[in-house]
């Protein structure tokens, strides 16, 4: 529906295709998933509410991972980067 008020303001198609990214890219910026809503100001976030693409990646969120449990262990390392270079990227690794 966004792509047909697009074409409604255009002239010819390649107008139209150079107006999309100025009509998607604020929807994509209040999903969420680009940038964290907290990091957009407060003036402004009231937006979301009216982001279709918002309530579209809640919905496959909550698809995707409803009733699913994660027990991440977390690993601590005490190395300093340059140990970490010196181990890992010594040009001998290679991926399996």
């Amino acid at each position: 529906s966004f792509g047909m008020i697009i074409g409604c303001f255009a002239k010819n198609a390649a107008e139209s295709m150079q107006l999309m990214p100025m009509a998607f890219i604020p929807f994509l910026l209040f999903t969420n998933f680009l940038v964290s809503l907290e990091q957009i100001p407060v003036w402004i976030r009231w937006l979301q509410w009216v982001d279709p693409f918002k309530f579209l990646v809640d919905a496959l969120a909550i698809t995707e991972f409803k009733n699913q449990l994660h027990d991440f262990q977390c690993v601590i390392h005490q190395q300093t980067g340059q140990e970490v270079c010196e181990n890992l990227y010594n040009g001998n690794a290679y991926l399996t």
